[in-house]
């Protein structure tokens, strides 16, 4: 089980002509530690508490659905740790395979080492943190007001939802949303066209909250403009390129006010995202 191997893992799709995923080196012991977010998209950037999921994965590549119920995680810069280690819970409700959500605030760009123990085994992840870029939104960033797609009006957006049949989640438009009462989550995710083995579920998750929260208002944009076209997927949406992203999926549980509470990128659970829905409402 020795040696040194690499496993490129990607998320639901690249939306920026680039695949996104994240290369990481293979211990010595029987799992890896896999970062399930996308090292191409500049992320994680200096200076922002920011939720990176990370994932365990057997020597083959695959990711395991078998994993402890929590992993205590240290975060290094060259030769010091950043903050205290921290446990995280495994989330893992309505999705096929489990990961752990850390939470951490990089102080300086440069590359970090992500360190835990399972099962007795060394597992490590190296991850590059950029320098924060104007173009990135993070909580308490107001959201920008874009007019997204609806079924009497796609914009040029075709189809306006790939899932089949289409999600009610289209109208009114965001920049309408924007204006009423109530908080908002706004999903960006292109359902039907992943093209990669492991896509997180976010659409069905999303749908399947809505009853349960009546005072919160919630919504499905489509990351490519031209998915029912037979050629690559080229063109992204407006919302796609106002939002500053460069990955998929992407939740953003906004405040009436308009302003991010939280993002929940690349994937979420059912738990997690009852969670944040329960805050956004309060």
């Amino acid at each position: 089980m020795g040696g040194l191997g690499a496993l490129l893992l990607t998320s639901c799709g690249s939306t920026a002509g680039s695949p996104s995923g994240s290369t990481v080196t293979l211990p010595s012991g029987s799992t890896a530690l896999v970062a399930l977010f996308a090292a191409t998209s500049g992320e994680p950037q200096v200076g922002f508490a920011q939720r990176l999921p990370f994932a365990l994965a057997d020597r083959d590549g695959s990711l395991r659905e078998d994993v402890p119920s929590r992993l205590r995680f240290e975060v290094w810069f060259g030769d010091r740790p950043i903050g205290q280690p921290t446990d995280v819970e495994a989330r893992g409700d309505g999705i096929d395979r489990p990961y752990y959500p850390l939470t951490f605030t990089p102080e300086q760009p440069g590359l970090h080492r992500i360190l835990a123990e399972v099962e007795g085994d060394p597992a490590e992840v190296s991850i590059l943190v950029s320098p924060a870029l104007d173009s990135r939104l993070h909580d308490g960033d107001r959201l920008p007001r874009v007019a997204t797609p609806t079924p009497q009006r796609p914009r040029g957006v075709v189809p306006y939802c790939t899932s089949v049949p289409a999600c009610p989640l289209h109208e009114p438009t965001l920049r309408d949303a924007l204006e009423g009462p109530l908080p908002l989550a706004v999903l960006v995710a292109s359902p039907g066209t992943c093209a990669v083995s492991y896509c997180p579920p976010a659409l069905e998750l999303v749908l399947g909250a809505v009853d349960n929260h009546p005072r919160v208002r919630f919504l499905h944009a489509e990351v490519y403009a031209d998915a029912a076209a037979s050629g690559p997927l080229d063109r992204t949406t407006p919302v796609v390129q106002e939002l500053g992203l460069d990955f998929e999926p992407a939740l953003f549980l906004v405040n009436a006010d308009g302003v991010i509470r939280r993002r929940l990128d690349h994937i979420f659970d059912r738990s997690e995202l009852e969670d944040e829905l329960n805050a956004l409402a309060r």
